[in-house]
């Protein structure tokens, strides 16, 4: 499994998910490991015989001003490369958060916070990987 077929299914998964819950597209861009405030990333990109690349995508939820909390995280989904591969964030508005990273084509990192967002993480992942199937 290649992570070009991942980060497909992740930009799916995210769209789908951004037009359920009425986020903005931001729009799509090229990430160049190369390029990377990460440095990882750039570790990556200096140890690879290929340019490692992600098409990164991110969707926010706007906020009024004085809905805007500074001790909170805000809303948006994203795609972003971490270590060289695809990796999808979410922060929904009830301050559930998850975020995925795939290497080889499977789930090689995960995290979670709020209430559900274990069970969140979990769909996340069946969602992206029924993608995978597909493609």
């Amino acid at each position: 499994m290649r992570n070009d077929d991942v980060n497909a299914a992740m930009l799916v998964v995210a769209k789908n998910l951004a037009e359920q819950l009425g986020y903005i597209d931001l729009g799509l861009t090229v990430l160049d490991a190369s390029r990377s405030w990460f440095w990882a990333n750039r570790l990556i990109a200096a140890t690879s015989k290929e340019p490692v690349r992600v098409v990164s995508h991110k969707y926010i939820l706007p906020l009024w001003e004085d809905e805007i909390d500074e001790n909170k995280r805000r809303p948006k989904i994203e795609i972003d490369m971490h270590w060289g591969n695809p990796r999808l964030s979410v922060d929904l508005p009830n301050g559930t958060f998850a975020c995925l990273t795939y290497k080889d084509g499977i789930c090689s990192e995960a995290q979670a916070f709020g209430d559900k967002g274990i069970a969140f993480a979990l769909s996340l992942k069946e969602s992206i990987e029924y993608y995978l199937k597909i493609f």
